[in-house]
């Protein structure tokens, strides 16, 4: 199938299977970033900062590899630059709707609103959860995402901004 890599306005069924794919990794990657950069002591703040900028800057190269590098011409900025406003209303929409949800101060697993005092653990897939409804999952070491033998997971209060370093997840 050889679709020029500046199209984005992809057959349904080729946009199904790639939100398919991709969805599983968007905000993955992006949280853990962030988490990462936090764990580090950067602030919050800045480190969804240095990874928004981080993220466009793996994403000018990959439109590279596939204009220069595959198809042997330049990409078309204008596409990306209208690409990338269209994702930001998106982005904007998306934030709205969580908001107005309420989603964003629930557990994804039990719907329960998160209180303050909720001791809470963080899933690799699923981000903040409540820790008990994450207990029986395997525990896994962020870097390897090997299984952790003593399969203790680590556990904060809700809310805390910057949660122990080190931070083990549950994988479910």
């Amino acid at each position: 199938m050889t679709v020029p890599s500046e199209t984005f306005d992809l057959p349904p069924e080729l946009r199904a299977r790639a939100n398919e794919i991709t969805g599983k990794y968007r905000m993955a990657l992006a949280m853990q970033m962030a988490e990462e950069l936090v764990d580090a002591g950067v602030p919050m703040n800045l480190s969804f900062q240095i990874t928004v900028g981080e993220l466009a800057v793996s994403a000018a190269r990959v439109a590279m590899m596939a204009c220069v590098g595959l198809e042997k011409r330049e990409p078309r900025r204008d596409l990306w630059m209208k690409r990338a406003e269209e994702n930001f209303e998106e982005a904007r929409e998306w934030f709205a709707n969580l908001q107005t949800d309420g989603r964003i101060d629930r557990c994804p697993i039990c719907a329960e609103p998160f209180k303050t005092d909720d001791i809470c653990a963080t899933d690799i897939e699923l981000m903040t959860c409540h820790a008990a409804c994450l207990e029986g999952s395997p525990v896994v070491d962020l870097d390897s995402g090997e299984p952790l033998p003593e399969g203790e997971m680590h556990t904060y209060r809700y809310g805390d901004e910057n949660p122990a370093p080190e931070t083990r997840e549950a994988g479910r």
